[in-house]
């Protein structure tokens, strides 16, 4: 009889955490996050952008009434291919080759576009983004942001980054790894800009 009672209640306690974790932890788009068990609200403070071109993902941040896009890739991409008609077999050689270098590509005074994929987030995982992207620049000895290039336009920057690009981590694993090590839901791995946005949209 003990043995009844105690397998019961043992089996309400794990429906009850298995219904808390699945349902009340995940990230929705309602304005709060909770966890029945542990009374964890998480309030959704922000919402980022994910803009995908077809071939890469940028990831852009509210700053103030307009809007800042972050990008990292290839520097033989951003700076030989400018636009898809430029892409070459020997740029692709040159992309994914061990010694080429990265840079973060950085737009800002962006205006909302429709075609932007919209994810809200707690003020946790907004300071956990931006620490992670500030992490992807390389600095100088001063501790600045060394600029590379100018852009494709008037309001963009080329900047030195951190990291190695190749076939196993493009442009869009790097966006990927910035959503993941955020706490922001994201798959385990991605190489393909349709990998990252899709399971935002």
């Amino acid at each position: 009889m003990k043995i009844r009672i105690m397998r019961a209640i043992g089996n309400f306690i794990l429906g009850v955490l298995a219904i808390s974790t699945w349902y009340g932890c995940e990230v929705g788009t309602t304005n709060h996050q909770k966890c029945l068990i542990f009374g964890d609200t998480r309030v959704i403070t922000d919402t980022i952008y994910l803009h995908d071109n077809g071939r890469h993902v940028d990831i852009i941040m509210p700053r103030g009434d307009t809007y800042i896009g972050y990008g990292w890739g290839s520097k033989t991409f951003y700076l030989d291919v400018p636009t898809w008609s430029d892409l070459t077999f020997r740029a692709c050689f040159n992309a994914v080759d061990k010694e080429n270098e990265t840079l973060m590509h950085v737009k800002r005074n962006l205006v909302k576009m429709e075609d932007w994929v919209a994810i809200p987030i707690t003020k946790y995982q907004w300071n956990d983004l931006s620490k992670n992207i500030t992490k992807s620049f390389k600095l100088d000895s001063n501790a600045a942001r060394v600029v590379v290039a100018d852009g494709y336009g008037s309001s963009d920057l080329f900047y030195e980054a951190n990291g190695e690009y190749g076939w196993y981590y493009t442009c869009n694993t790097w966006a990927n790894e910035m959503l993941k090590n955020s706490g922001i839901y994201a798959r385990k791995h991605a190489i393909f800009s349709k990998e990252v946005i899709d399971i935002h949209r």
